[in-house]
């Protein structure tokens, strides 16, 4: 023991000694800081290629926002921008990805969250677990051309047709058919784009249109109406009989829910539909001088019902849905013997929300214009037809109104020039 001792007396004593223990005590310590070094410096890489891919594919997704009134493809597409690109990754740490479309009234967004992790140095001693990291990246479409009027009828059909001194405005969004639009006499359509998949006649389009353009598919055609068919105990004949008449000048109120019994209207009578969804069972009739007045409203006519709003005098004014089932649709008719709306040009104030006529035709008739006072308007129909001196105005001031914009129409639809990332 003691020889020992003496040996380490002697090496302290040697400079030479001194010097090898100091550097044989600092060599690992070294070899741990240059390690630690080039662990960190992998782990800052690895931290910006992740976010880089994130970046990507929120853009690559976002492209398809304005394309798909169902959210899944623009999800599925960032799905594939990233998986792509994490088979290219040598060394790539293992992840997990969410991906979530944020809609609300200023449009759609797409947001991408990838987590990371890889062992550390000394067995992911340090830090405890390994290496956590993240990239988050949210992305929207930008430049593009809200979609505002869309004919989605198909084959031969001129889904889109203006006829005599006809007009049809949309100068800040984009009016579509899925077949032929058509032009004729002195009637003209002017809107920030138009477009047809088959083709255009006519001189009176501004800007000419987009030829050849890919179909877009109903956005609604997936949505379900309530069935009115309680009503046939109340109506076993099912016509018009024992209408309810309102033909007084004086105002009514009438609360939402199932109409079973014609409903007319006239002389300077006011009808005020109570907020909710209105379903008609028969006919809605206003006459005269009368009005047709609703906040917050939406309505719905079945296969037997017809809006008649044929008064010389009368005034619409309706607001769509702000919330609920049919938030932001303000007028509907899907299927059966009468499945039109028709509606005079000067006697509509505002149509503030979604016409929607599933298989049938939103016609515009008679002289001025209707709908101008509306925040916005969104007209899906199978066919779009206005006649004699009537104007449809289309307006696009989305973020001024309450009235949520549905998916797939409005700033949810429509024509893309990029994306831009908004975090």
């Amino acid at each position: 023991m003691d020889g020992v001792l003496v040996c380490f007396r002697r090496l302290a004593d040697d400079s030479r000694g001194t010097i090898a223990i100091k550097f044989a005590l600092a060599v690992p310590v070294i070899a741990l800081i240059v390690a630690g070094s080039v662990d960190l410096l992998a782990v800052r890489s690895t931290q910006a290629q992740l976010q880089t891919i994130a970046d990507n594919a929120a853009l690559a997704g976002a492209r398809s926002l304005t394309l798909a009134a169902d959210k899944v493809l623009a999800e599925e597409r960032a799905a594939d921008m990233v998986r792509a690109e994490m088979s290219q990754w040598p060394g790539a740490p293992t992840y997990t990805a969410s991906y979530s479309v944020i809609e609300d009234k200023y449009g759609r967004r797409l947001r991408v969250t990838l987590n990371g992790h890889r062992p550390s140095f000394f067995g992911s001693m340090l830090p405890p677990g390994g290496w956590h990291f993240s990239g988050d990246a949210t992305a929207s479409p930008v430049g593009q051309t809200p979609l505002c009027a869309i004919g989605t009828g198909g084959n031969d059909l001129d889904s889109v047709l203006t006829i005599g001194d006809s007009r049809l405005r949309a100068p800040d969004c984009m009016v579509h058919s899925n077949a032929n639009i058509l032009v004729r006499n002195t009637a003209w359509i002017t809107a920030s784009a138009v477009q047809t998949v088959k083709g255009a006649t006519g001189s009176g389009i501004s800007p000419a249109a987009n030829q050849g353009a890919v179909p877009i598919e109903d956005p609604f055609s997936s949505m379900v109406f309530p069935s009115l068919t309680p009503c046939r105990t109340q109506n076993p004949n099912n016509g018009q009989a024992w209408p309810i008449v309102y033909p007084e000048n004086t105002t009514y109120y009438l609360e939402p829910g199932l109409h079973c019994r014609p409903i007319t209207i006239r002389n300077a009578t006011t009808l005020i539909l109570q907020p909710g969804v209105h379903l008609f069972y028969k006919d809605l009739s206003v006459l005269g001088s009368a009005k047709l007045i609703g906040d917050d409203v939406f309505l719905f006519f079945d296969h037997g019902s017809d809006p008649k709003f044929t008064g010389p005098n009368i005034q619409i004014d309706l607001v769509g849905r702000k919330s609920g089932t049919y938030a932001g649709m303000v007028m509907a008719t899907i299927a059966g013997n009468q499945p039109d709306i028709n509606i005079p040009g000067s006697r509509v104030k505002r149509l503030l929300g979604v016409v929607y006529a599933r298989r049938g035709m939103l016609s515009v008739t008679g002289s001025g214009e209707a709908a101008g006072e509306s925040d916005w308007t969104v007209v899906v129909a199978n066919q779009i037809q206005l006649s004699g001196n009537a104007s449809l105005k289309i307006n696009a001031d989305y973020e001024k109104s309450d009235v949520p914009v549905p998916a797939g129409v409005g700033p949810n639809g429509g024509i893309m020039t990029g994306t831009r990332l908004t975090n």
